[in-house]
């Protein structure tokens, strides 16, 4: 099957939004975005819509994302990026101006931290020199066809262009196949994070933090 894997693009802006709601919820009907989010996944995706096209500097923005496209059509992404320029700060700002883009106002901004809450309980902290990898995502049509792996290989050598020392991810306890797939390509578990709070709002145990050398 042929692909072409390419940065992404401001058209590709809905794709990404899938990508980070389909990441996030892993092998769960529901996923982080969705808990913060609190409404239906049409809002969500919206609201994840316009973080995509937002700050180039938050992790959210299409800028730090590749995607693999099947006769011209996204079908898989995912990003990286050093947690030292797309800081947390930048993060809680581009979730800020969407949501008042979505005309929720502030209030809403105060329930989305506190629904946010449980699942901090399970976060990891960066490595020092990291290239952190998120939001991988295939549609499903398209699974088991090495796209995610090509993907991986082309985001940790941009890591490796960076001079980052190590790779980092997140994914959820259960979710058996993307473990597999990150092992693959030299990953490795090393923490493991749970909470009955985590478990409760979401419906996994916690989150392992997996790692390779760079």
């Amino acid at each position: 099957m042929a692909f072409n894997i390419r940065d992404a693009r401001g058209l590709d802006a809905p794709f990404v939004a899938w990508s980070m709601c389909e990441a996030s919820r892993g092998h769960l009907p529901r996923g982080f975005w969705d808990v913060m989010c609190g409404r239906d996944e049409a809002a969500c995706l919206r609201w994840l819509e316009l973080m995509a096209r937002g700050d180039s500097r938050a992790w959210t923005s299409f800028r730090g994302f590749i995607v693999a496209e099947v006769d011209g059509r996204a079908v898989a992404a995912l990003e990286g990026f050093d947690p030292r320029v797309a800081t947390n700060e930048i993060l809680t700002g581009a979730i800020n101006q969407a949501t008042r883009d979505m005309g929720w106002g502030d209030d809403e901004i105060v329930r989305i931290y506190n629904r946010f809450l449980p699942l901090l309980t399970c976060t990891h902290e960066y490595e020092r020199d990291a290239w952190i990898v998120e939001n991988v995502a295939t549609l499903a049509e398209w699974r088991r066809h090495g796209l995610s792996g090509a993907l991986l290989e082309k985001i940790l050598e941009r890591g490796r262009e960076h001079r980052r020392r190590v790779a980092q991810l997140t994914v959820l306890i259960g979710n058996t196949p993307a473990i597999r797939v990150y092992e693959k390509h030299g990953f490795k578990i090393s923490a493991e994070k749970r909470s009955a709070k985590f478990e409760a709002a979401l419906g996994a145990p916690g989150m392992y933090q997996m790692t390779c050398e760079l």
